[in-house]
């Protein structure tokens, strides 16, 4: 399995997070990747085929879109991609 961290905070990195608050995020999207992952494997997909779809997805910025709705750090990365920083986060 994938440890998805490095890729997070690379994706992440231009929000400027408190460490703390960078840790959670980190947690919490791994957590979400790794479900993901788990998902994709038991309903058929190749590992590499899963792994990259959901760096794709962490890299478009799809998948930091979707936190809008999350209470516990959806705040924090919208607030910022809203801000302008999108583009840093997307690769743009």
């Amino acid at each position: 399995m994938p440890d998805w961290s490095k890729e997070i905070r690379a994706a992440i990195a231009s929000l400027n997070l408190e460490p703390m608050r960078e840790a959670e995020v980190v947690e919490e999207l791994s957590q979400h990747l790794r479900d993901r992952y788990d998902e994709m494997l038991t309903s058929g997909i190749g590992a590499e085929h899963a792994y990259r779809s959901l760096l794709k997805e962490l890299n478009d910025g799809a998948l930091v879109s979707r936190a809008e709705g999350h209470p516990a750090w959806g705040s924090s990365i919208i607030a910022a991609w809203k801000g302008g920083k999108r583009a840093a986060i997307c690769g743009i």
